[in-house]
């Protein structure tokens, strides 16, 4: 059903009066205004004609007839109203007055262009309107443009040529629809900074593409973890920018990262410094591609210190930094003190080359005058304390003659010295590790210490033994520390291992029918009893014999095997065997000795005349 709106009837033969703003009439009469005409009255107090013709009969087919019965009869009064596009009418009953609505329903559904235009509803004066679509700007609807492709170039604010912008007090949720060639001005990506948590840290890509991590709370190595990247078949992209703390710990990349490179980067360790890493996916996060950016500094220089061989003439925040060519700490003086090491014709030096003005360096075998190439045009010598010196001024060459007379072990001769080690004096003390030796290699002499002559120099193969049994060893050789050492280690193998306490009862303890044992393990028996060997003999053991294995073997369960070694011996007596003591030579005294547990050996019994013979 349509809402209704009361239309009062008019019989007057002229345009109606009076009619409020909104207030509709029709007319019946025919004469000077067709029978049907409706009007309706708007703000300036006139009446306007809406329609003609539009009352007909009850059938819907004739109009009714003009006559006065028809305008006494009230039950002539309802006419019926033959309605248009998008108007619904209905009768009101005896009133006289004719029902009319909208129908909705019953117009077309088309897509607006720019030269069309919409009737809307005037909050400010109650009244209907139109306005073209062309000049409606967006941000008077609402900000969710919903489903589907939606064309903002034609629309007042977001067109490349218009002169107006439209703002949007909230986002536009795009719900991740396509946003079709925008030209972007002026635009930010949104920036979060997740916390690391437990040495763990997730990355969201829902709150930000931007993203900076304080490395300041982790303990250890961060794992971190990436979420919610966009479908597969789109790119997304995140940077992340990571700022060390103290102590530096790395980060646990997840393994679908890609390194350009085919490493993962190695982090600065050093406080405060930022390190950049851009990643990017187009299949959903199943493949992320990484690359690393250059670290960044500190964003505030503090101080700045130059060590030696370096002189800094700016400030903290704006350093410059030079080689320190003069004064007690420049460059070369800084340096480690090598004087008493030979300079090698591979080692290099610094210089500067006249040619191009650089600073170069070179091998000492590249100078004019070192590895004997090159020529020496000429060096003047001035002679010192006991030399004559003589300088041909046109060959450059110097004759430099000694003025030396030979004392104790030098014979001094017309053009050199000679050592005579015949006048030199023997030594009598002990020589010691500073004790220093005059040497001879060829025509050239040298002294060492003898803490630094090596006895890998002499021949030794005469008294040096080279032999891991000592099987050749004299009283007059020395051994070398692998023999010794050889030696030992065979001597240690075949030694007695004690292996520990040994119970027999039972299967013993530990059970030797299922152990391996080795030469020379060896138990001490803590409890008395026999104990059954799988096979071999089974020995009766006390407590404090020791069981010794005398063979190598996995297990060995023989008892014939094993030697037991009596620890409670007694006495002997001659019913018992026991422990027997040597007699001394006082004991032996037949005429004065009682003893009855004393063994005599045959020497002591030598010593005695019996019956004037010898025994």
């Amino acid at each position: 059903m349509a809402n209704t709106l009361r239309i009062k009837r008019s019989v007057s033969t002229n345009i109606p009066t009076g009619l409020a703003q909104g207030e509709l009439a029709y007319s019946e009469d025919d004469s000077p205004n067709g029978q049907g005409e409706l009007f309706i009255g708007t703000a300036s107090s006139t009446v306007t004609k809406i329609t003609t013709d539009i009352l007909t009969g009850t059938d819907g087919t004739a109009a009714q007839p003009n006559s006065s019965a028809q305008d006494n009869d009230p039950a002539q009064d309802n006419q019926t109203i033959t309605t248009g596009l998008g108007i619904d009418g209905a009768d009101a009953g005896d009133s006289g007055n004719v029902t009319l609505s909208l129908a909705t329903t019953e117009l077309t559904d088309v897509a607006p262009a720019t030269e069309d235009q919409f009737v809307f509803n005037d909050n400010t004066d109650e009244l209907p309107k139109k306005y073209a679509a062309s000049t409606i700007a967006l941000s008077i609807f609402n900000n969710d443009l919903g489903a589907g492709t939606q064309d903002l170039a034609s629309v007042t604010g977001y067109g490349a040529s218009t002169a107006t912008e439209s703002t949007f007090s909230g986002g536009l949720l795009m719900s991740d629809s396509d946003l079709n060639r925008p030209v972007l001005e002026d635009y930010a990506v949104k920036h979060q900074t997740p916390t690391v948590s437990g040495n763990a840290v997730a990355v969201n890509l829902t709150l930000g593409n931007s993203v900076l991590i304080d490395m300041d709370p982790a303990t250890a190595a961060v794992t971190l973890t990436l979420t919610n990247p966009p479908a597969s078949g789109r790119y997304g992209e995140v940077n992340i920018q990571i700022v060390m703390g103290t102590p530096a710990y790395t980060i646990t990349w997840p393994g679908s990262v890609t390194w350009v490179g085919g490493t993962a980067p190695t982090l600065t360790t050093s406080d405060n410094v930022v390190d950049l890493v851009h990643l990017f996916t187009t299949d959903g996060g199943t493949t992320w591609y990484g690359t690393f950016g250059p670290a960044a500094a500190p964003a505030n220089v503090v101080s700045f210190t130059t060590g030696t061989g370096l002189i800094d003439t700016g400030t903290a925040a704006d350093p410059d930094v030079a080689i320190d060519y003069v004064g007690t700490n420049n460059f070369i003086d800084s340096a480690t003190d090598l004087e008493s090491t030979a300079i090698a014709s591979a080692d290099t030096i610094v210089y500067h080359d006249a040619t191009d003005n650089n600073v170069k360096k070179g091998l000492i075998s590249d100078l004019p005058f070192g590895a004997g190439s090159g020529d020496i045009s000429r060096v003047d010598i001035t002679a010192g304390t006991g030399l004559t010196g003589d300088l041909n001024t046109v060959t450059g060459d110097h004759i430099q003659t000694i003025n030396a007379v030979g004392g104790t072990g030098i014979t001094a001769n017309a053009d050199s010295l000679d050592l005579d080690f015949s006048e030199l004096t023997d030594m009598t003390a002990g020589i010691s590790g500073t004790t220093e030796f005059i040497l001879q290699n060829g025509a050239t002499e040298s002294r060492k210490t003898a803490n630094e002559i090596k006895l890998e120099f002499f021949d030794y193969s005469t008294w040096m033994l080279d032999d891991d049994t000592f099987a050749t060893a004299t009283d007059t050789t020395t051994a070398s520390s692998e023999s010794i050492k050889a030696y030992v280690d065979s001597v240690a193998a075949s030694e007695m291992t004690y292996k520990g306490s040994f119970d027999p009862t039972g299967s013993g303890t530990p059970n030797l029918n299922s152990i391996a044992s080795n030469v020379g393990d060896m138990y001490t028996v803590t409890v008395a009893g026999t104990y059954d060997f799988t096979t071999g003999a089974d020995p009766v053991l006390e407590i404090g014999d020791v069981l010794i294995s005398e063979v190598t073997a996995t297990p060995n369960s023989n008892g014939d095997n094993w030697t037991v070694v009596q620890n409670n011996l007694s006495v002997a007596t001659e019913t018992t065997f026991g422990i027997v003591e040597i007699a001394t030579q006082v004991e032996t005294d037949l005429t004065t000795s009682t003893l009855d547990d004393r063994a005599i050996t045959p020497k002591k019994l030598n010593a005695w005349v019996i019956d004037g013979g010898t025994f």
